[in-house]
C-alpha cells in the first residue's frame, strides 16, 4: 500500500541524525523506511536506526527517521 493512500493530509517524512539535527526532508514521501535499512541522502549513507510518529491533535502530521552514518 502507498504511503499516500494511508493518510487524508500531506505527511512528511524527516530524516534526523541521533542528535535530532535535520538531515533532509520529502513533503509526499512514496514510502517509509524500515529499521536497519539503508538510505541514501545526499550521496552520503546512512542506516535507520529509529522510526518515530509526531501525533498532535490526533493526527499523524510527520514520520521522523532516525540514522546513523553507514
Amino acid at each position: 500500500m502507498a504511503l499516500t493512500t494511508m493518510f487524508r493530509d500531506p505527511v512528511q517524512l524527516v530524516f534526523v541524525d541521533e542528535f535530532d539535527a535535520e538531515l533532509a526532508r520529502v513533503a509526499t514521501p512514496a514510502f517509509v523506511p524500515r529499521v536497519d535499512e539503508n538510505v541514501l541522502l545526499a550521496g552520503t549513507p546512512y542506516r535507520v536506526i529509529r522510526v518515530g510518529y509526531d501525533i498532535p491533535d490526533n493526527a499523524i502530521t510527520r514520520i521522523v527517521v532516525v540514522c546513523v552514518p553507514v
